[in-house]
């Protein structure tokens, strides 16, 4: 974004030679050509100014200049996620990738499925189970607090044993032995 300074007087011409200065460096720098550069969300005050000359009389102008704090869109892929504690488990990366300045924390809600870290790191083996995890990007210089999450289905592998196997042969219950089918669809 630039600000531009303009003159009501037609005989200005390229006579006067603006200056450009700003209140708050820590919101917005300005350099000599009005060309202005966002540093962090924050109000301050822009001055435009021209000097006296034996033609002109010294004049300035001021300009509010805002800029807002962001809000995240904290959003994913899938709104479910469904795996097997066998599985590697990686989290899901938010669809609008987060700048530097976001400040971000994990949490689980079923930390015995997942246990994460603040930072997103998935600590030890995932479990049996379901699991809301969250996203949050804290309030700071530069962001609204928002936040997204999804969840998380995680199966194990069945568990099969077999107990007793009996059958009736002939007649007669067995447990042991040979089956012998008395039909030869058997």
């Amino acid at each position: 974004r630039n600000i531009t300074a303009t003159y009501t007087n037609s005989d200005v011409q390229n006579e006067l030679t603006a200056t450009y200065s700003t209140k708050d460096t820590s919101v917005v720098s300005v350099d000599n050509t009005g060309k202005l550069t966002a540093v962090k969300p924050g109000t301050t005050t822009v001055t435009v100014s021209t000097p006296e000359t034996d033609q002109f009389i010294a004049a300035s102008a001021d300009v509010v200049y805002v800029l807002n704090k962001a809000t995240a869109d904290v959003s994913f892929d899938t709104s479910l996620m469904k795996t097997t504690d066998e599985d590697v488990f990686t989290l899901q990366e938010p669809v609008t990738t987060l700048t530097s300045q976001a400040d971000i924390k994990w949490t689980s809600s079923n930390t015995n499925v997942v246990n994460i870290s603040g930072s997103g790191t998935v600590q030890g083996n995932i479990s049996k189970g379901q699991t809301r995890l969250t996203l949050t990007v804290l309030a700071n210089d530069y962001y609204n607090a928002s936040s997204g999450y999804y969840d998380v289905m995680v199966y194990s592998k069945p568990s099969i044993s077999l107990g007793d196997v009996s059958y009736i042969s002939r007649g007669s219950k067995g447990s042991s032995g040979t089956w012998t089918p008395v039909f030869t669809d058997d």
